[in-house]
């Protein structure tokens, strides 16, 4: 019967009490696909995680057991085949210890964790363990550059299924939060937002509002004007006493058509504008008044109502104390009484 020229170890029971934190190795960027799905994950995420065995067990209902991992005896060894298989088992039997050092190491590690890196962080680790059946470091690290791509590549194997259920796992619970989120704000929304308003909700809204500016602006006071009661304020009723003027309208004097249509339709900035502004000005004093005047309408009196008539927007000029604002208030309260 011919000798077994293999060694077989089970990396996935090696790994079984070991956190998934611990494998993030932390700093730098990795050309590794598990590695760097490994470090996506949040580290909230990787604390709370179960260790790897427990993470490996919610999956063995859905796959086949891993099969153990064959390590070939190199041509160098001198010993028997059972005394590799023993170097290979102390070797998994450390790897909790090594996959520790192989943290601080990587910490350290400047340059991208390609695998080569990873191997070579792996043999360094390997290196600094007592191990029975390879009592020398340079035994060890001879063995190590013999195991450390099978290994590594096993667990590569076996964390990544684990990483992309996590994965699969917190994208559903994202899900959640985000459904679970909307429906917070459809209430908040459903509470700040009110109810659509009927037609006679609305009719007794405006009703009420136009019956408080009334009240408001109803009466016109005398304030300031001397007569025998100097204790009692001079109120009386704005609708009463107010009588619409005639008005002139027109351009005053001091402006001219020519200038509005040039403003009107220049679409220039701010400081052409103003550039033209000034250039008017002195093209106006060149002139004379007589030319401007004669740019001008001839202004006639009308009755303010026939005004309102004709046109949809009036610009209202007067000299202070002209009745500009009583004029506004007076046609606030025809217009909150529905005149």
């Amino acid at each position: 019967m011919s000798e077994t020229t293999s060694a077989v170890i089970n990396v996935s029971k090696s790994l079984a009490g070991v956190p998934l934190a611990a494998l993030a190795w932390a700093g730098g960027a990795t050309s590794i696909p598990w590695l760097a799905a490994l470090l996506s994950l949040p580290s909230a995420i990787l604390l709370a995680s179960d260790t790897i065995g427990a993470q490996v067990a919610k999956l063995e209902s859905q796959k086949d057991e891993l099969i153990p991992l064959e390590i070939s005896r190199p041509g160098w060894w001198t010993s028997d085949s059972r005394s590799w298989q023993n170097v290979c088992t102390e070797i998994v039997d450390h790897f909790p210890a090594i996959l520790k050092r192989m943290a601080e190491y990587m910490r350290q590690e400047q340059r991208v964790k390609t695998m080569e890196v990873v191997q070579q962080v792996f043999i360094d680790a390997l290196v600094l363990e007592q191990l029975t059946w390879a009592s020398q470091p340079e035994e060890r690290r001879k063995i190590g550059a013999v195991v450390a791509s099978p290994i590594l590549q096993n667990m590569g194997e076996i964390l990544d299924p684990v990483i992309k259920q996590i994965l699969q796992e917190e994208a559903f619970k994202d899900l959640r939060r985000t459904a679970e989120n909307t429906d917070v704000l459809k209430e908040i929304h459903r509470a700040l937002v009110p109810p659509a308003l009927s037609s006679d909700e609305m009719t007794d809204l405006r009703q009420h509002y136009c019956q408080t500016l009334h009240e408001r602006w109803k009466m016109l006071d005398f304030r300031g004007i001397m007569h025998a009661d100097m204790n009692r304020p001079i109120s009386i009723p704005l609708s009463e006493v107010f009588i619409l003027p005639k008005v002139l309208v027109g351009v005053p004097e001091y402006e001219t058509l020519e200038r509005e249509e040039d403003y009107e339709n220049n679409d220039t900035n701010g400081e052409e504008q103003e550039r033209l502004w000034e250039e008017e000005q002195e093209r106006l004093e060149q002139r004379g008044r007589s030319q401007r005047i004669d740019l001008l309408p001839i202004l006639q009196r009308e009755d303010f109502r026939t005004v309102m008539t004709k046109h949809r927007r009036l610009v209202i000029l007067g000299d202070p104390g002209s009745g500009k604002s009583t004029l506004l208030r007076y046609l606030l309260l025809q217009l909150s009484q529905g005149g």
